[in-house]
């Protein structure tokens, strides 16, 4: 990796080395819950130094008549798929799992029961992509709850789902370009 990206870039074991970790945001949203509903994922690389980069976005439509806990669970479904998908590039960099959702973080750390129905399939569908990042990988996983100021950007991307009623991701070229 070169200065300017805090030596995170390329192969991740040698981000693994400078410090580097990886926190992925999520957040989901329903208008009149249930309602017109929207998720949002946001991948981070963070340097040694605290330097944050962006390097995945995933705004995803929900539908027209689903609740805001179904949201959430979509949007952690999504950046948790995309990890797995990508576990060569990120491969053994410790992963914060962020979210505003007390319910979803307590679930999935096994704190709190999934008692509605409508929330056992995205539950066991989060929590087999969490063991699948985990297992083998040396990736370390832990999961916080955060008050919905400090997930701006999760929040924008499952408003933006909402607001435009269709799917949209961006990467990061230069990042994905190095490893």
């Amino acid at each position: 990796g070169s200065s300017s990206d805090g030596g995170c870039r390329g192969d991740a074991a040698v981000g693994v080395r400078n410090g580097c970790r990886l926190e992925m945001y999520f957040d989901g949203g329903s208008r009149s819950n249930p309602g017109i509903s929207g998720a949002g994922a946001a991948l981070f690389v963070v340097d040694h130094d605290g330097g944050r980069r962006c390097v995945w976005r995933h705004s995803a439509y929900v539908g027209p008549r689903c609740t805001s806990n179904e949201a959430e669970y979509t949007g952690v479904v999504r950046g948790l798929s995309y990890l797995n998908e990508h576990k060569d590039m990120f491969n053994g960099l410790p992963l914060e799992v962020i979210g505003d959702s007390q319910l979803v973080v307590s679930q999935l750390k096994g704190n709190w029961q999934v008692r509605a129905n409508n929330l056992r399939p995205l539950y066991t569908k989060a929590a087999q992509l969490l063991r699948d990042l985990g297992h083998g990988s040396g990736t370390a996983v832990a999961l916080r709850h955060v008050p919905r100021r400090f997930n701006a950007d999760a929040d924008q991307l499952a408003n933006q789902a909402m607001d435009r009623r269709a799917d949209s991701e961006w990467t990061c070229p230069s990042w994905t370009s190095g490893l």
